[in-house]
């Protein structure tokens, strides 16, 4: 059976309108507007050992790691503050409400000096909007609207470890480009079965 010059249009078509709902906002995709490279990292609080914190983006566009700073001689029994501060923020694309959805999943100690958490600015300076710390070492999902054009990202405190604390932020799959892609594909044999009736 051949497939006519209007049926890869539709194809095309589906893959294109469901491809663009990625690019005007983040599920979790570092890719495109949310490629790594257009997010900034920013350490902060403790010059001792706050150098060691770092993102880790060899699994993008799937997922991105943040690491939270080592201190290899301090212990969780005498934590040395201040807490060293890793921030991976990025400016919404887009306009009006945009979704945000990841999965992610963050392991540290539960002694209060380390935790992950989602950090938004909505244009009268940074808040924490969610703590993606509550759950130690299980895997959750984080579904919001946030506004475009402002600064969203996340956040990770670290002081007492002789080993990282880690956020792990992966990528959903975007429902829209199945839709678009289904209906395409419909569209396409839609076509196909009245040429054959």
């Amino acid at each position: 059976m051949k497939i006519s010059r209007n049926g890869f249009s539709l194809i095309a078509v589906a893959f294109l309108l469901g491809s663009t709902g990625a690019f005007a906002q983040f599920s979790g995709y570092f890719s495109g507007y949310y490629a790594p490279v257009n997010w900034t990292a920013f350490v902060s609080g403790n010059p001792l050992y706050q150098d060691t914190a770092f993102v880790n983006t060899g699994n993008a566009p799937q997922s991105v790691e943040i690491v939270g700073a080592v201190d290899g001689q301090q212990q969780a029994s005498a934590p040395r503050l201040p807490t060293s501060v890793i921030d991976y923020t990025i400016v919404l694309n887009g306009s009006g409400l945009q979704p945000v959805a990841f999965v992610y999943l963050f392991t540290g100690l539960p002694d209060g000096y380390d935790k992950a958490q989602l950090i938004y600015n909505n244009g009268s300076g940074v808040q924490v909007i969610a703590n993606l710390s509550a759950l130690i070492g299980v895997q959750q999902t984080y579904v919001d609207q946030l506004q475009g054009g402002r600064t969203f990202g996340f956040r990770v405190y670290s002081n007492n470890d002789s080993l990282p604390d880690t956020l792990v932020i992966s990528a959903i799959p975007e429902p829209s480009t199945v839709t678009f892609l289904g209906l395409g594909v419909g569209a396409l044999w839609w076509k196909l079965r009245r040429r054959l009736s």
